[in-house]
C-alpha cells in the first residue's frame, strides 16, 4: 500500500497521471491486480475509467406505485433480514422487507452477496435503487439486487470486476480530482466547450444529471478529436509510401474461378475485382475485407492474392492460431491447386521451406515474422486483424526492399458503414453480404436457463447424434453477485459432466498457455471432445464442422456483434446450428431486448448498427490494436459530433497548439502493442 496522495497544490500531468495505482491508498498488490483486470494500471487509467451511468437517488417512487420490469429508487427501512446459503446450483441469497414512510412494503433480494447481512442498516432509513421483477415462485414484486445510498445524490456506477465495486472505485477517484491539471488544446481553442479538467471532475462527481451529461458530451468530443487526429495523420503518412502497382491477372483469375468446385456469389466476384483495382496503385494501400460469418472471405482473399503472385511478388497471410493456420493452408492449397504457386505453412511447430527464387504464398502465425525469404513481399493479409498488435502487422509489412507491401485485413465482425468510413475512409472497405448457398442456417433462441426443455432437448439430440457443443461463458473465475452462474468455468464444466456423464467435456480459456490451448482446440476439432466450455477464446481460430449447438451463458455480458461472431462457430457443416442465449436473472429489461434482437435476426450488419447505437464502437475494429485511440464514450452514429471532431482535428494538425502531443498521449492505451 503506497503513501497517500495528499493535495498540496496542483500537480503536473506526468507525475500524477503516470503513477502506478499501486501507490494509491487502499490499493496494494492485490488491489492493483484487480484493477489491472479492468485495464487500470496508472492514475490516468483510473481517471479515464468513466462511469457507465449514474444511479439517481434523488427521484423517489412510493412502494405503492411499483411496477414489474421497471428500475426505481425507493426509501424506507429494512426488516425481516434472512440469509439463505447456497445449495447445489441454487444461489445464496439475502432477503429482506423494505417499508416506506406510507407503511407499504416490498420484498428485497440480493443474490450471492451474503456479506450484506453484516452491513445492511436494519431499522434505519436508507435508499435502494434497482430493477423490480415479478417473482414467479412467490407471485409478488421483488426489488432485485438493488444498490444502496444513505442520502439523495447521483452516484457514479463504473464497470466493475470481481472484488472491485463502484463504491471502491469512486473512493479511489474522488481524492485525485482536485489534484488534476491537463493539457487542453480543445478548451484553449474552443473555450465555449468548457475545460477538460472540469468535464472530468463533473463526470465523476456531478451535481445534477444535466451537468453529468454535458460533461460527458465534452469528453466524447475529445475522444473523437483524438481519433480523427490519428486517422488524418496516418492517411497523410501513407499517401507518400511507395508500393508495387499490381496489374490484375485476369486470364489466371478466370481459369482458377472456372476450376472451383462451387460457384462464386456475385458479391465475391465484385469484392475480388474491387481489391484488384485497389492493389493496382503505386502507393501503399490498406484495405479492410469484411464479411458476415460464412460469406466466403477466404476465397476472395486467396483469389486476390493471385494477381500479386503472378506479378512476381510474395504474399504473407497471418492468422491468430496454429490450428487455424493449418486449416487455412489446407483450404488455400485446394483453391490454388490449378495454379503453379506454392502455399507454405509457417507456425511455431511447422515451417515449410519458402521459395527463394520465385513468388509463393506463406500462411502462418507470428512465426512468419522471422521466416527468411529473398523474395520481396507485395501483399500482407492479416486474418481477424483485431487479434494482432500494430507492431506485429508493421513488422510483417516491412521488408528490406524500398517499396512497402499492400495490406489486406480481414474481419468477420461486421462493421457499420459509419464506423468503417470514419476509421478506414472511402474506398478502403470491401464488404461481403451474400451468403453462399451451401452454408447452413443457425437458429437462435432466448431461454432463461440451460435446463430449459428446448435447450436440454437440443443438447441431448446433438450429443446422441455424435455432434459437438460449444458452451461460452464470459469469465473464468466466479462471477460477481447477480450473475446467472456464480461459478467458475471449471464448475460450469463439471455441471455439464454431471448432466451428460457419457460426454467428454473439456475447458479452454486465455489463462492456459498457448500450447495447452492449441491441444484442447485440436482435440475438439478432432472429435475427441464432445462439449467445450470456453471463454471467447473460441471466437476465432477453430473451425469445427461437426459443432452444431452453442450455449452462451450470461449472454448480456457480450456485445451484439460478438454474440453474432460466436454463433458463427456452429452450422459450418452439413447440419444447421442451434444457439441458445441465457441472460442472468439480474439482466435489465433493455439488455433482454438486445438479446431478443440477436435471436430475431441473422443479419450481422443490422446487429452491428444496433450495437454501435446502443453501446458505442468498443473494439469492433480493433482500434486498440491498430494504433488508434479507443472510444469509450463517443458514438460514431453521432453525425454532428463526428463532423465537429473532424473539423477540429484538421485545424489542430494545421496549426498544432502547445500541449497537443501531451493531450494525445492521454488517449493512447499503454497495452495497444499487445495482442489479445
Amino acid at each position: 500500500m503506497g503513501a497517500p496522495l495528499e493535495a498540496t497544490g496542483q500537480v503536473s500531468v506526468a507525475p500524477l497521471l503516470g503513477r502506478s495505482v499501486r501507490t494509491l491508498p487502499r490499493v496494494g498488490s492485490k488491489g492493483a491486480e484487480r484493477l489491472a483486470n479492468l485495464g487500470i494500471v496508472t492514475v490516468r487509467d483510473l481517471l479515464f475509467h468513466w462511469p457507465r451511468t449514474w444511479h439517481d437517488f434523488t427521484t423517489l417512487t412510493p412502494v405503492s406505485a411499483l411496477r414489474a420490469e421497471t428500475t426505481v429508487c425507493v426509501q424506507g427501512r429494512l426488516s425481516e433480514l434472512v440469509v439463505t446459503p447456497r445449495l447445489g446450483r441454487r444461489k445464496a441469497r439475502v432477503s429482506a422487507t423494505l417499508t416506506d414512510t406510507h407503511g407499504d412494503s416490498v420484498a428485497v433480494v440480493w443474490f450471492n452477496q451474503t456479506y450484506l447481512a453484516r452491513v445492511l442498516p436494519v431499522g434505519e432509513p436508507l435508499l435502494l435503487r434497482g430493477p423490480v421483477l415479478s417473482d414467479w415462485s412467490t407471485r409478488q414484486l421483488t426489488l432485485t439486487n438493488p444498490v444502496r445510498a444513505l442520502r439523495p445524490e447521483l452516484v457514479p456506477i463504473y464497470p466493475e470486476t470481481a472484488g472491485l465495486t463502484s463504491r471502491f472505485l469512486a473512493a479511489l477517484i474522488q481524492p485525485l480530482l482536485a489534484q488534476l491539471t491537463l493539457p487542453d488544446p480543445i478548451g484553449t481553442t474552443q473555450p465555449e466547450s468548457g475545460s477538460l479538467r472540469a468535464a472530468i471532475q463533473t463526470v465523476h462527481r456531478p451535481a445534477s444529471l444535466t451537468d453529468a451529461l454535458k460533461a460527458r458530451r465534452r469528453l466524447e468530443l475529445d475522444e473523437l478529436v483524438a481519433l480523427q487526429v490519428a486517422i488524418q495523420e496516418r492517411r497523410r503518412e501513407r499517401t507518400g509510401r511507395h508500393a508495387p502497382a499490381i496489374v490484375p491477372a485476369v486470364p489466371l483469375l478466370q481459369r482458377t474461378v472456372q476450376a472451383l468446385p462451387f460457384q462464386l456469389t456475385d458479391g465475391q466476384r465484385r469484392a475480388i475485382w474491387q481489391i484488384a483495382q485497389i492493389l493496382n496503385q503505386a502507393s501503399v494501400t490498406e484495405t479492410l475485407l469484411q464479411g458476415d460469418v460464412g460469406t466466403g472471405k477466404t476465397v476472395v482473399a486467396a483469389l486476390a492474392a493471385l494477381s500479386v503472385l503472378e506479378a512476381g511478388w510474395a504474399v504473407r497471410w497471418m492468422v491468430p492460431t496454429q490450428l487455424l493456420a493449418q486449416q487455412l493452408a489446407e483450404r488455400v492449397r485446394s483453391l490454388l491447386a490449378p495454379t503453379s504457386f506454392s502455399v507454405a505453412l509457417i507456425t511455431g511447430g511447422t515451417k515449410d521451406e519458402l521459395p527463394q527464387h520465385g513468388p509463393g504464398l506463406a500462411i502462418g502465425t507470428q512465426a512468419l515474422l522471422t521466416a527468411p525469404s529473398s523474395v520481396p513481399v507485395g501483399l500482407v493479409i492479416v486474418d481477424e486483424q483485431h487479434r494482432f498488435g500494430v507492431a506485429q502487422r508493421e513488422a510483417l509489412a516491412q521488408g528490406k526492399e524500398a517499396a512497402g507491401p499492400h495490406i489486406l485485413t480481414m474481419t468477420a465482425t461486421p462493421i457499420p458503414r459509419s464506423l468503417a468510413l470514419t476509421i478506414f475512409g472511402d474506398g478502403a472497405v470491401v464488404t461481403l453480404t451474400e451468403r453462399p448457398t451451401h452454408q447452413q442456417p443457425t437458429t437462435t433462441t432466448l431461454v432463461d436457463s440451460w435446463q430449459d426443455q428446448r435447450c436440454q432437448a437440443a443438447l441431448t439430440a446433438a450429443l446422441a447424434a455424435g455432434q459437438q457443443v460449444f458452451v461460452v461463458v464470459p469469465r473464468i473465475e466466479q462471477a460477481a453477485g447477480g450473475s446467472l452462474f456464480a461459478q467458475t468455468l471449471a464448475e460450469r464444466a463439471q455441471a455439464y459432466r454431471q448432466q451428460f456423464p457419457a460426454a467428454q467435456v473439456a475447458v479452454c480459456h486465455g489463462q492456459l498457455d498457448s500450447v495447452e490451448q492449441e491441444e484442447r482446440l485440436r482435440a475438439f476439432a478432432g472429435g475427441d471432445v464432445d462439449v467445450l466450455v470456453a471463454t471467447t477464446i473460441i471466437e476465432v481460430g477453430v473451425d469445427v464442422p461437426n459443432a452444431t449447438t452453442m450455449i452462451i451463458e450470461d449472454a448480456e455480458q457480450f456485445g451484439l456483434a460478438q454474440l453474432h461472431q460466436l454463433r458463427g462457430r456452429i452450422g459450418r457443416g452439413a447440419v444447421a446450428g442451434q444457439c441458445f442465449l441465457i441472460p442472468s436473472p439480474a439482466a435489465l429489461p433493455e439488455a433482454r431486448e438486445r438479446l431478443k434482437a440477436v435471436a430475431e435476426t441473422a443479419d450481422g450488419f443490422a446487429l452491428a448498427e444496433l450495437d454501435l447505437a446502443t453501446r458505442g464502437p468498443g473494439h469492433l475494429t480493433g482500434t486498440a490494436q491498430s494504433g488508434l485511440p479507443e472510444l469509450k464514450l463517443a458514438r460514431l452514429s453521432d453525425a454532428a459530433l463526428v463532423a465537429q471532431a473532424r473539423e477540429l482535428a484538421g485545424a489542430l494538425l494545421v496549426h498544432p497548439p502547445r500541449g497537443l502531443a501531451a493531450w494525445r498521449a492521454l488517449y493512447q492505451r499503454a497495452e495497444e502493442e499487445v495482442p489479445e
